[in-house]
């Protein structure tokens, strides 16, 4: 993924991705969301 920062591209490489949601503010909630 690349983005522009201040006119610089600027990349990332995503190896992992967790979409918690609103569950994030419940820790329990979000490891029972991964499992």
């Amino acid at each position: 993924m690349e983005f522009l920062v201040e006119g610089v591209p600027r990349g990332i490489e995503i190896t992992a991705l967790v979409i918690a949601g609103w569950t994030g503010r419940d820790k329990a909630a979000v490891e029972h969301h991964i499992a």
